[in-house]
C-alpha cells in the first residue's frame, strides 16, 4: 500500500507544488481613480488560477480575504465582509488557467504604508482526476516492436 499512500499525500500536496494564484486586473470603481489605492475607495480584481501540473482540477473553489482593514465582495455595492469563498473552476493539467469573475475589494478607512498587503487567497477545496495523464499521454508509440524475420530464397 506504500504506493497509494505516496499518491494521497502527491493529492494532498498538489495544490503547493503546482498551482499559482495571483491577484490581476486591478481596476478602480468610480469615483475611486487610478494610480494610487484611496481610503475607502472601491476597486474591482480577479483570481488567476494557473495548473501547472499533471493532474486535471476539478470543483476549485478559493477562499479570498481581505487584509489590514480591507473588506471583499462579489459586487461592487456590497455586502463587505472580511472574507468569502465560492467558486467551482476546471483547470487541466500542465497549464491549464482560468480567471474568476470581478470579485471587489474596499480599502481600509486608514492610511496604510507602501507594500501592504490587501487581498490574499488561497484554494479552499478541490478534487482530482487522472484524465490528462491517462487521455493526453496516450497515443502511438515506436516501442515495442514486432517484426518477421526470415531467410529469402532465390
Amino acid at each position: 500500500m506504500a504506493f497509494l499512500d505516496d499518491f494521497q499525500s502527491a493529492v494532498s500536496g498538489y495544490p503547493a507544488a503546482n498551482v499559482t494564484l495571483s491577484i490581476v486586473d486591478t481596476l478602480p470603481i468610480a469615483p475611486a481613480t487610478a494610480g494610487a489605492v484611496n481610503v475607502n475607495e472601491i476597486w474591482s480584481f480577479q483570481v488567476r488560477v494557473r495548473n501547472n501540473g499533471n493532474l486535471n482540477m476539478t470543483g476549485v473553489s478559493l477562499r479570498v480575504s481581505g487584509q489590514n482593514g480591507a473588506q471583499v465582495s462579489t459586487n461592487a455595492a456590497g455586502p463587505w465582509v472580511s472574507s468569502l469563498s465560492f467558486g467551482s473552476l476546471t483547470l487541466n493539467g500542465h497549464g491549464g488557467q482560468q480567471d474568476t469573475v470581478d470579485l471587489f475589494f474596499k480599502a481600509p478607512a486608514a492610511p496604510l504604508p507602501a507594500g501592504t498587503a490587501l487581498v490574499s487567497t488561497n484554494i479552499n477545496g478541490f478534487d482530482v482526476n487522472l484524465n490528462h495523464i491517462l487521455i493526453d499521454h496516450t497515443g502511438s508509440s515506436a516501442t515495442p516492436t514486432g517484426a518477421f524475420s526470415a531467410q529469402v530464397f532465390p
